[in-house]
């Protein structure tokens, strides 16, 4: 099950909650500016993040937090990544946000299965040119 809160804070995490670390990056959060389309591998989109999960985790809930820096559309997908090369699309809209407003999406990973990383989608032509931030913890 999703579900989705609109917030212009960011939520306070809980005490049963850990911050995913962003891979191939620092830290526990991400900004990005929506680049262009890639035309070709050399010219490549900065649409996707992923977050790394321990492989020992075992959580049962994940919450990717966005929040805009700037107003405007925004088209976020959110997937789970799975071991066995399949992935769990948890989230898929397309959602206006003003400045500084914030978005919550939570996914529950499959049945007895943990994922190894939560991929963001944060992108399409709406949003080019438009920063954000973006985090994600994992729940027990």
């Amino acid at each position: 099950m999703t579900s989705l809160s609109l917030n212009p804070n960011l939520p306070a995490k809980a005490a049963n909650c850990k911050a995913l670390p962003v891979v191939g990056g620092e830290g526990a959060s991400v900004q990005k500016t929506v680049s262009p389309p890639g035309a070709s591998v050399i010219y490549r989109n900065n649409w996707n993040t992923d977050f790394a999960v321990e492989p020992t985790a075992s959580y049962n809930r994940y919450i990717a937090t966005i929040r805009a820096k700037d107003p405007g559309e925004y088209t976020i997908r959110m997937n789970l990544k799975y071991s066995d090369d399949t992935s769990g699309e948890v989230y898929n809209q397309t959602v206006s946000l003003k400045e500084g407003e914030s978005i919550s999406i939570t996914g529950n990973p499959r049945r007895g299965v943990i994922p190894y990383q939560v991929n963001l989608y944060v992108g399409e032509l709406n949003a080019i040119g438009k920063t954000y931030r973006a985090s994600v913890v994992g729940c027990r």
